[in-house]
């Protein structure tokens, strides 16, 4: 596969035919974690293109769901956890920004935001992940410096882990891995209802 097939693949992955749903865990590493030791979330993505309705519920790898980001045709809505671990939905307001709206565009756009003219892949082998064909490919820069490893799922494109470094020290900045995937299933509508979402 040459870089332009596969730019080009990564491009289409999310024009899925109805809907999705997406499991993740995010690890992200100094400095984008100020701490020792990475700061590891989780991400659970629902995306209804028949319906346009898409669904981010995130927290803390090991803790209650924090933030949930509604978009429905009635609205965008937005709930965080209370001290009592409820959730309050709220209309979201244009330019106000979520959490779990960055950790949706990690987990599932960044191999396609993250590219650069110049930039090309270069296919490292073919493996399995979730019972799935995948092929690993490395992101170079003009310079030959690493910029990503992606595991992109043969059949649509889709990035089903991906490492990002940093280009000079080639220390791992982030690390998504996805850990649960259904496409084109049927999504139930209660789903996307906030009552329902915000378990109130």
């Amino acid at each position: 596969s040459d870089t332009e097939t596969i730019r080009k693949r990564i491009e289409r992955a999310i024009n899925f035919r109805r809907s999705l749903w997406l499991d993740a865990t995010l690890r992200f590493y100094y400095p984008y974690s100020r701490e020792s030791v990475p700061a590891e979330y989780r991400a659970q993505i629902w995306l209804d293109r028949w319906r346009e309705h898409f669904l981010v519920l995130s927290g803390r790898q090991g803790e209650p769901i924090q933030e949930i980001y509604l978009y429905t045709e009635e609205g965008t809505y937005q709930a965080q956890r209370s001290e009592r671990g409820e959730y309050d939905f709220q209309e979201l307001a244009e330019g106000d920004e979520l959490q779990t709206v960055y950790l949706a565009v990690q987990s599932l756009y960044l191999p396609r935001l993250r590219y650069t003219e110049g930039d090309h892949y270069i296919p490292q082998e073919l493996t399995r992940l979730l019972d799935r064909s995948v092929l690993v490919v490395d992101q170079v820069n003009l310079a030959g410096q690493r910029l990503a490893t992606l595991w992109l799922d043969v059949n649509n494109g889709l990035a089903l882990r991906h490492h990002q470094y940093d280009p000079h020290s080639q220390s791992l900045l982030l690390d998504v891995d996805v850990t649960g995937l259904l496409i084109n299933h049927r999504l139930p509508e209660q789903v996307f209802m906030p009552l329902t979402v915000g378990g109130g």
